[in-house]
């Protein structure tokens, strides 16, 4: 039903596209849940194991590495969900959720050691 907005950067790319693929409403109310996921992900993972999680910058990178990484993986995500879920000429495709999945294994790859 959500068109899979599982992150809040692409829920903001797509409502500023201005592809009326979303609308302010139904993007604000994903937002919501996504940060009420944010946050119950955690505690979901520290019931069923016992340990502690939670976002952390990963040793030997700065907040600022940590940042650009951050920043550079959610362009580069944002743009590929723009390019292939979001465009008349790629309607009805059947392509876009390999193409975004394998975004995220690369951006997992690249820059999951920093974050």
């Amino acid at each position: 039903m959500s068109g899979a907005h599982y992150n809040p950067a692409v829920t903001l790319g797509v409502l500023l596209s201005g592809r009326s693929k979303i609308e302010l409403i139904p993007a604000c109310i994903y937002w919501v849940v996504q940060l009420l996921a944010s946050f119950a992900a955690p505690l979901v993972a520290w019931y069923a194991s016992g340990a502690a999680a939670g976002p952390a910058i990963g040793a030997g990178y700065s907040q600022g590495q940590a940042f650009v990484c951050e920043f550079v993986w959610s362009f580069f995500l944002v743009s590929v969900v723009l390019n292939v879920a979001t465009t008349k000429s790629q309607e009805g495709n059947s392509f876009f959720g390999h193409a975004i999945g394998f975004a995220v294994a690369a951006g997992a790859v690249a820059f999951g050691p920093s974050t």
